[in-house]
């Protein structure tokens, strides 16, 4: 009986002590299950790195980066574009740090439509045009990965990690398990903008 009431106990316990601690972790009646969730698959697949090789047709994307660079430069002069403390009031007011919603890029969205694993609805060209930093974070659940690829950015751009620093390079891009923390610091004024892709991790 008392294992009943401990394993989940120590389930939630571990995904609400994960930094930076959510102080409104209990304000969801259901956040406890998701933190149950949470924890299964961190057992799961304790160790392992996030590779874009291990998720079918995902390395399509970095192969069309020309295109992409190319529709974003021409679509994103007459686009609408959105604020992220819009999106979400977690984010701080910056008219510097906002976003173009990908379905409004044609052959972009053509392209992430083909590939099984991605989440078209909430494919995004975030755009950080001055010095700005996001506070270290952490996603809600762990099911979906994060992907990026750097559209354009000369290196000024840092996103931290629990498995270190991923700098925002033309050209490349990068996964990272967006539920545990990390954190971004652009001290140049060059333009960052990365796409953004949320992965089904099963």
């Amino acid at each position: 009986m008392l294992t009943v009431i401990l394993v989940p106990f120590f389930l939630v316990l571990h995904d609400y002590l994960k930094s930076p601690i959510d102080r409104l972790y209990f304000r969801k009646p259901l956040r406890p299950l998701v933190g149950m969730r949470n924890t299964m698959i961190d057992i799961i697949n304790w160790g392992s790195k996030c590779s874009v090789n291990d998720y079918p047709g995902l390395w399509l994307v970095k192969a069309h980066f020309d295109k992409i660079r190319g529709e974003f430069k021409e679509v994103s002069k007459t686009a609408e574009t959105h604020l992220f403390h819009e999106l979400d009031p977690w984010f701080e007011v910056n008219p510097n740090y906002y976003y173009y919603k990908v379905k409004d890029f044609p052959m972009l969205n053509s392209l992430i439509k083909q590939i099984p694993c991605v989440c078209h609805d909430t494919a995004v060209f975030a755009v950080m045009d001055a010095p700005t930093s996001i506070a270290p974070h952490r996603a809600e659940t762990n099911l979906w990965l994060r992907y990026h690829l750097t559209v354009e950015g000369g290196g000024d751009c840092t996103l931290y990690t629990g498995r270190g620093a991923h700098e925002h390079m033309e050209g490349e891009d990068f996964l990272f398990d967006h539920a545990k923390i990390h954190s971004v610091a652009k001290k140049g004024t060059q333009k960052r903008v990365v796409l953004i892709l949320d992965i089904k991790r099963f």
